[in-house]
């Protein structure tokens, strides 16, 4: 990918409007091995257990926000970020991820940009939290750049294996995330 990508550059597309070609295109990027090593589940998913997961979000209680996008670049699967959490409460935990050839071209504060701008206004949330594996340095560093600030720690059971993992939890506010934008995209 040549250049810098902007905001302006990619589109948000709902995961549940795709074709299942490219939910699957979707799942082969979740499916990267740095991108499962950096997630709460770290085993492949299979294409079964991935159009279930997709299926799920179509029957959400109303109050309830839960959704997925996959981010496109030039019409080109790039990465994916979601969003889940209630509306009562104004406020969410967003997830994403990139692809591991994508990653160096600013797709990853272009992706962000895009997301919060899009969350903060649809959902009229006051605060967005992120979660990250303490060992995942890139991402704690990611969250500091866009804003996030660290509120807490928790233990998280992992699926599959009955083990446990440390997370940082970040949150940022709508008016931090106001102020800090520009000193992204600028």
């Amino acid at each position: 990918m040549p250049g810098r990508v902007t905001v302006a550059d990619l589109v948000l597309c709902d995961v549940t409007l795709m074709s299942r070609t490219q939910q699957l295109e979707l799942l082969a990027i979740r499916n990267q091995e740095t991108i499962r090593e950096a997630s709460y589940g770290s085993h492949i998913i299979q294409p079964e257990e991935h159009i279930a997961w997709i299926k799920k979000m179509a029957h959400v209680p109303s109050d309830e926000i839960w959704c997925f996008y996959a981010v496109l670049h030039e019409d080109i699967i790039v990465g994916g970020v979601g969003i889940r959490g209630s509306e009562l409460k104004e406020d969410a935990v967003w997830s994403f991820y990139v692809s591991e050839t994508e990653q160096g071209c600013g797709v990853g504060v272009a992706l962000a940009v895009k997301a919060l701008d899009y969350f903060f206004a649809e959902f009229a949330l006051k605060r967005v939290c992120g979660e990250a594996l303490v060992s995942n340095t890139g991402s704690i560093k990611y969250h500091d750049k866009l804003g996030f600030v660290e509120v807490g720690a928790k233990s998280v059971p992992i699926p599959h294996t009955g083990a446990a993992v440390e997370a940082v939890i970040f949150s940022l506010s709508a008016e931090k995330w106001q102020s800090q934008r520009a000193g992204l995209i600028g």
